[in-house]
C-alpha cells in the first residue's frame, strides 16, 4: 500500500470520524435542549429568542414568549394603529384600535368588531348637572338631552325669532319655571331654539354638527355616505330603520316603536315645537350646520332616523359632544 493511497483512507476515517461526533453532539444538543428549553422540540424544529419563537413541529408563532400555546402566541401589550390609517381594498383586514372602538377594514369602510361602548359621566359646573357619556365614531356623546338653561324662566313657544336663544320644555306653551315640569325635564330635557342651541352645551362641549351625526350613523353600520338636500325642500331623508332603534331608549316610545339601546345613546321622543304647538312620539335634535334660515337635524320616529333641515325658529332638543 502506497504513501497517497494509506493518507486518503486516513482522511476519510478522520472525516467519518468528525460527522460522528457532530452528528453525537448534535444529538445530545437535541437532547438537552427539548429537555430544558422546549419538550418535545428539537433546535431543528423550533427557533426562539426573547423576542420572537417559531415552531415549526405545531405551526406556531411566539411573541414574547418561548413557548407559544396557539397559531399565533403574543406576550404582552398589543398596539393597532390609530385613526390615519385609511380603510380601502389596500388594506382590506387591517384592524385598528381608536376612539374606545376596535374595528376591521371589509376594504370600504371600518366595521366595530368589538362592541362594547366606553361610558361614564360629566357634571355639568354651571347648574351641578350629571350627565352620562359615551364613546361612540370616535367622539364623546352626552346620553342625555341638555336640560341647561341659564335662568329659570322659560319662554313661551309663541316667540319665533331665530336669532334671539329662547329655551323651551315640551308642552309649555305659556312659559313658567323649570320647577313645574320636574318630571318632565329629566326624563326629555329642555327644547331650544337654534341660537340658544348653539351657545347651550357646556365648556369643552359643543353641539352636534352635521359631520358628527354622518359619523355616528356610519360606525352604527350605515354605509359611509354624506347625503346632499336642498334646505329649501324641507322634505325629511330617511337615513335607516335599525340604526334608528339602536339610539332609541328602551321606554317612553310606542308600544312596538322602543328602541334596542345597544350603543347607550338612549334618546327618548323629546318630541319638538313650532309656535304654539307642540308634536309627540319623535326626536329631533339640532346640528350646528346651518344654511339661510335653516339648519340640519337628526329625527327619530317610529320608524327610522332621518335628516332635514329645519326652521332656526323651531324647538328641538340638543346632544352635546366632544372630540376625543
Amino acid at each position: 500500500m502506497n504513501k497517497k493511497r494509506i493518507y486518503i483512507i486516513s482522511s476519510t476515517l478522520l472525516l467519518i470520524g468528525l460527522f460522528a461526533g457532530v452528528v453525537q453532539y448534535v444529538g445530545m444538543f437535541d437532547a438537552l435542549y427539548a429537555a430544558a428549553v422546549n419538550p418535545g422540540h428539537s433546535w431543528s424544529q423550533m427557533e426562539c429568542s426573547t423576542a420572537l419563537c417559531i415552531d415549526t413541529v405545531n405551526s406556531r408563532v411566539g411573541i414574547g414568549t418561548k413557548t407559544p400555546q396557539a397559531n399565533l402566541d403574543i406576550a404582552g401589550n398589543i398596539k393597532l394603529g390609530g385613526e390615519n390609517i385609511v380603510c380601502n381594498n389596500n388594506s382590506l383586514g387591517i384592524i385598528r384600535y381608536w376612539g374606545g372602538e376596535i374595528a376591521v377594514c371589509n376594504g370600504l369602510s371600518w366595521k366595530q368588531i368589538v362592541r362594547a361602548p366606553i361610558v361614564g359621566t360629566f357634571t355639568d359646573s354651571r347648574d351641578g348637572q350629571v350627565y352620562g357619556t359615551v364613546i361612540l365614531g370616535g367622539k364623546v356623546w352626552m346620553t342625555e338631552n341638555l336640560r341647561y338653561s341659564p335662568s329659570d324662566t322659560l319662554n313661551p313657544l309663541a316667540q319665533v325669532s331665530n336669532t334671539v336663544p329662547y329655551y323651551y320644555v315640551y308642552g309649555a306653551i305659556s312659559g313658567g319655571s323649570k320647577s313645574n315640569y320636574s318630571n318632565i325635564i329629566p326624563r326629555y330635557g329642555l327644547l331650544y331654539n337654534h341660537a340658544a342651541a348653539l351657545t347651550a352645551c357646556p365648556s369643552g362641549w359643543r353641539l352636534s354638527t352635521d359631520s358628527d351625526w354622518i359619523s355616528l350613523e356610519t360606525y352604527l353600520g350605515m354605509p359611509s355616505k354624506d347625503l346632499y338636500l336642498s334646505v329649501v325642500s324641507q322634505q325629511p331623508q330617511t337615513r335607516g330603520t335599525v340604526e334608528g332603534m339602536m339610539l332609541k331608549s328602551k321606554t317612553y316610545w310606542s308600544a312596538g316603536y322602543e328602541g334596542i339601546d345597544s350603543v347607550y345613546f338612549n334618546a327618548p321622543p323629546s318630541g319638538y315645537c313650532q309656535e304654539t304647538s307642540c308634536v309627540s312620539n319623535q326626536a329631533i335634535f339640532w346640528g350646528s350646520t346651518s344654511s339661510l334660515s335653516y339648519s340640519w337635524t337628526r329625527g327619530l320616529s317610529n320608524n327610522s332616523i332621518y335628516r332635514m333641515p329645519m326652521a332656526d325658529y323651531r324647538a328641538n332638543s340638543v346632544r352635546c359632544v366632544k372630540d376625543l
